[in-house]
């Protein structure tokens, strides 16, 4: 555990000493921080939607399950999207539960408050279910990898929309998206170059600390939890 723990101590150290410098690219990069709507708002417009209703644009929320794991056969043919992306179906409503369970909400499989709610809360974009296993964890921490790798491995860097890992950020976007890491010994930690990024808390912006203490547990090969 002692070692566990140096490591750790490591990792935060490296994080640290990078943010101010960090900082001052965001700063530069931030050509576009003012968004035209919050993400609370655009989930509020299935707030109540269920299997069997037909809601103009449900196909957004169909895509932001997918980016999450949740939707694994999520079409993105334009055509086909057009014709029954607007459709509440079986395989939504199971997707829906899937996120309610992972997040410790009832799962009724419904838009209700409380799963809207927290769609609207900043997130990273690191999937909750992959290959349909979900990788939340609901208890106490664990380590469950054994890699020896140093913060020299560790690579930040911002990033823009679809920038080739195939987790594409969406920008100013609705899905409020904030950043993304990989497990060891990958080490890749991205931030949503398009965000407004900041050191400390400042309203209308985004802590890089908050954020990296939370893609640190990616990058160390932790799962996410509710």
């Amino acid at each position: 555990m002692k070692h566990k723990r140096n490591a750790l101590h490591a990792f935060i150290s490296f994080f640290l000493l990078q943010f101010f410098l960090l900082h001052a690219l965001a700063s530069a990069s931030n050509t576009n921080s003012n968004r035209k709507s919050s993400p609370l708002e655009f989930f509020k417009l299935f707030q109540g939607t269920q299997k069997g209703d037909t809601v103009k644009g449900i196909n957004a929320l169909k895509k932001y399950l997918h980016t999450l794991g949740y939707l694994s056969n999520h079409n993105h043919n334009h055509a086909a999207a057009a014709a029954d992306g607007d459709y509440f179906d079986e395989n939504l409503e199971s997707a829906v539960k899937t996120y309610q369970r992972n997040f410790n909400l009832n799962p009724t499989g419904h838009m209700d408050l409380k799963t809207v709610s927290m769609m609207g809360k900043p997130r990273c974009g690191v999937p909750d279910v992959i290959n349909g296993t979900t990788r939340m964890q609901g208890g106490p921490a664990h380590y469950h990898t054994h890699y020896d790798y140093d913060a020299a491995d560790v690579k930040i860097s911002f990033q823009r929309g679809d920038h080739g890992d195939g987790y594409p950020f969406d920008g100013p976007g609705p899905y409020n998206l904030l950043a993304h890491s990989f497990p060891p010994t990958d080490g890749r930690f991205h931030y949503d170059g398009d965000e407004n990024w900041t050191v400390g808390a400042v309203p209308g912006a985004v802590d890089m600390q908050t954020v990296a203490l939370h893609e640190l547990r990616h990058v160390l090969g932790l799962a996410h939890r509710p």
